[in-house]
């Protein structure tokens, strides 16, 4: 996906979070580990309402905040989801698992704050900061849940 403004980066966001729920849901279906399954569907629900907050996010930013080009700050580079399962959940233990998603939730936070560091316009800082806030709080919340899920 070529990512040219904000609401592009926001619908990248957005997607990447969509394809991770949607793997991980899959995979626990072919998991052989009943406690790995279950952690696959916790985090992937998780992931779905991350999904439901971004798509918030856009539908209640200014169509002026969302038409803001973001093409010089991502040095004209492409950014690249995975448009298939590849089932790598699959043959996961639970450590690996967080690992894999903790790994992937922060690229996007490095990701918001470059952004953010480049960003001119308060209200576009705010916005990276609230998002990047956001995924360090799902990351908490994904680490919380499974320790509770190892503990049980």
């Amino acid at each position: 996906m070529r990512v040219e403004t904000l609401k592009d980066l926001l619908e990248w966001t957005k997607a990447s979070h969509q394809h991770l729920s949607e793997c991980m849901g899959h995979c626990s279906e072919h998991h052989d580990s009943e406690r790995a399954a279950l952690l696959l569907r916790y985090l992937s629900d998780h992931e779905k309402v991350l999904t439901e907050v971004i798509q918030s996010v856009i539908d209640t930013s200014t169509e002026s905040m969302l038409t803001t080009w973001c093409l010089e700050y991502l040095n004209r580079q492409t950014i690249n989801i995975h448009d298939a399962c590849d089932e790598r959940f699959a043959s996961m233990d639970l450590s690996d698992i967080i690992e894999a998603v903790v790994n992937q939730h922060n690229q996007i936070i490095d990701l918001y704050a470059h952004l953010y560091s480049r960003a001119e316009i308060p209200s576009i800082q705010e916005l990276f900061k609230q998002l990047t806030e956001l995924e360090e709080h799902h990351i908490m919340q994904l680490v919380q849940g499974a320790n509770r899920l190892d503990d049980v």
